[in-house]
């Protein structure tokens, strides 16, 4: 990329443990951004609100929990979700028992989940007098996203990043709407969002051209499965590939990950220190904590072999977990993998034209694999067992493989190149709008977006009024796969009020409904031939109560645009300070007791930096400036040669 553009392409993958972000470079190469000194991808998304009122991310964060501080973590199971959702209520309450900060609704619908940094307790009435502030979960993960993006501001000052951010397929609309806000919150110009299985199959077909080349050459249509076993979700789709397109054609997912795994194993080895009666100290819960990823993989290989696992923790006595007793969470595993591939086969010849033949499992030609759970041997076994191990890819890096296709994908839609044709992509849960046309009546349910339809996709629906000189007209939009329409989420409502008079059926309503790409949806009702504004109605999902108003997205924004200039030009005046240190040191001996004041002084502004205010730093700087005037450059040179 040219440094002369005023904007670049970034990819950002929110995942449950871990963010990452990658950009491209100039030759139009997708590469993670680093977020520390030790050139580490992946930044934990957990956040700490330390004494001092300041906000620790990242590996600190992640660190001080391990410790036995209150971190705020794994806030992605609850993005989006409402306390008044029976969906919604199952992930919020096993959430609710694995952390050790407080979940609660809202003061006024007790719809949003809201949480704070205090420990849980017993469910009393908030009292903001006695608890501190509570956080919209949204607000809180783009806290950790903007750490990042002050990192692409120093890396690329001059330029602004636009951004295409991943969602998992099973994320409803207003679950997308709330990721969208957190991209905007945290300061970027939001492109869209994407499926991660997508990204994916981008990321994988950039990697191997020569692979997918060779099985294009052999027929006009390729099918491709791709496989994500990430921290929070399985994650599966089944796509076509061809030499104009390439997208998926069913996607899906479950709520069963990595995490869910290491919890497993987290609580099979205490409870095995809890039969042999010893006391389980907060050091050994940290430790075993720290080695559930390697115990994981020791297990997955012992499963295989019938082999127990050795498990050793200084001071304590040596347990064994059993193949029998990881078996439970393996056939978990299993289970979910073979029921999300039976019914996106399902889906995908529903979905396509009767010209074509039904899709079948041999019909699959290449497998993506990707998230943590590609590199367990468990895994690996069993999708050998369903696809056959011909078909099965190396794993892609579980940790920037998501954002560096997002990235790729981002600058094919600035540049307006598409190497790989038009990237599609289907609708993930069936849309179903309600229709309530007079006010004793019951509503009508009208399914308008079926599952696995290619979006993007716009469609429109007329409805006519029922009753003489009707008034108004009432939708509900929902999304869901349950059969009982009052089962599924409620997306938002519309009332279209201000009707014209007439007996019924003189009247008609058209209501539109579109699904961009990354599933956000947007819904419109009007009267047919009707020109004024005041009878059209839109329904955004920031209606729902579930996700964050427009006012609040905005009100968000303008605090992280003022907090940005503040910090900018706080850093401005440590710069200032420090330059002024160095300028009183140059060309002095360093064995001179003036050279040793200078650095004790340097030493005792950087140990109280913190605690500075952009005030205090002003007086800090002109102080320094009239003890150490700036010396001229020609002046340097003499004091140089003098010593």
């Amino acid at each position: 990329m040219s440094e002369k553009n005023v904007s670049y392409p970034v990819g950002i993958d929110i995942g449950t443990s871990n963010l990452v972000v990658a950009w491209v470079d100039r030759e139009g190469k997708p590469e993670p951004v680093p977020f520390n000194y030790h050139q580490q991808y992946s930044c934990p998304v957990e956040i700490l609100l330390d004494n001092d009122s300041h906000y620790v991310v990242g590996e600190r964060a992640k660190d001080k929990r391990l410790d036995g501080h209150t971190t705020v973590h794994e806030l992605k199971r609850v993005l989006g979700r409402s306390f008044d959702e029976p969906n919604d209520l199952a992930a919020i309450e096993t959430l609710r028992q694995r952390v050790n900060y407080t979940i609660t609704g809202d003061d006024t619908t007790d719809k949003r989940v809201l949480v704070t940094f205090a420990r849980k307790s017993s469910r009393r009435p908030y009292d903001p007098s006695k608890q501190p502030r509570r956080y919209s979960p949204e607000e809180l993960q783009a806290k950790v996203l903007r750490f990042y993006r002050n990192i692409l501001s120093n890396k690329r000052p001059k330029q602004e990043p636009r951004a295409i951010l991943t969602v998992p397929s099973n994320f409803n609309a207003a679950q997308r709407q709330a990721t969208f806000n957190i991209g905007r919150i945290a300061g970027f110009e939001v492109l869209g969002l994407l499926n991660e299985q997508t990204a994916l199959l981008i990321e994988d077909r950039r990697q191997n051209p020569q692979v997918y080349d060779s099985f294009l050459n052999l027929g006009s249509e390729t099918i491709v499965a791709v496989w994500d076993l990430g921290a929070g979700t399985l994650d599966i789709s089944i796509a076509s590939v061809t030499n104009t397109s390439m997208g998926a054609i069913a996607t899906d997912s479950v709520n069963f990950g990595g995490t869910d795994i290491d919890n497993y194993m987290y609580d099979l080895i205490i409870a095995k220190y809890t039969e042999l009666k010893f006391d389980v100290t907060h050091e050994v819960e940290a430790t075993v904590r720290r080695e559930s990823e390697k115990y994981k993989i020791r297990c997955s290989q012992g499963y295989l072999d019938n082999l127990e696992t050795e498990v050793k923790i200084s001071n304590y006595p040596v347990v064994y977990i059993q193949a029998s007793e990881f078996k439970k969470v393996c056939q978990k595993l299993t289970e979910h993998t073979e029921k999300l591939f039976a019914d996106l086969l399902a889906v995908c010849n529903q979905s396509r034209t009767k010209r074509r033949e039904d899709i079948r499992t041999d019909d699959i030609k290449r497998v993506v694999l990707s998230g943590g759970g590609a590199y367990l041997p468990h895994c690996r076994l069993m999708l050998q067992r369903i696809f056959g191990d011909e078909v099965l890819g190396e794993p892609l890096d579980p940790k920037t493989a998501v954002a560096a296709g997002a990235a790729y994908y981002a600058y094919n839609l600035m540049s307006g190149m598409y190497p790989y044709g038009q990237i599609t992509d289907t609708v993930p849960l069936p849309i179903s709008v309600v229709v309530k046309s007079a006010k004793d009546s019951a509503y009508v349910p009208w399914t308008v977006v079926k599952r696995g339809k290619p979006i993007p996709v716009e469609v429109t629906c007329d409805f006519i009024t029922t009753v003489d000189d009707q008034a108004a007209m009432e939708f509900k939009v929902l999304q869901g796969m349950h059969g009982q329409y009052e089962k599924n989420n409620l997306i938002g409502t519309v009332v279209l009020g201000g009707l014209p008079n007439g007996p019924k059926g003189s009247v008609t309503v058209t209501m539109k409904c579109h699904v961009s790409i990354g599933s956000q949806l947007r819904v419109e009702a009007k009267v047919v031939g009707a020109d004024d504004i005041s009878v059209v109605k839109q329904c955004t999902i920031q209606h729902t109560g579930r996700t964050l108003t427009e006012n609040e997205v905005e009100s968000l924004v303008e605090a992280y645009k003022k907090e940005s200039e503040e910090l900018r030009k706080r850093n401005h005046l440590v710069a200032s300070v420090h330059q002024t240190f160095m300028d009183a040191k140059y060309g002095l001996n360093v064995a001179s007791q003036q050279y040793k004041d200078i650095v004790d002084l340097e030493s005792e502004f950087e140990s109280e930096e913190k605690k500075f205010t952009i005030e205090l730093l002003e007086k800090k700087l002109q102080h320094l400036k009239s003890l150490y005037p700036p010396v001229p450059a020609k002046n340097k040179y003499k004091r140089l040669r003098k010593n």
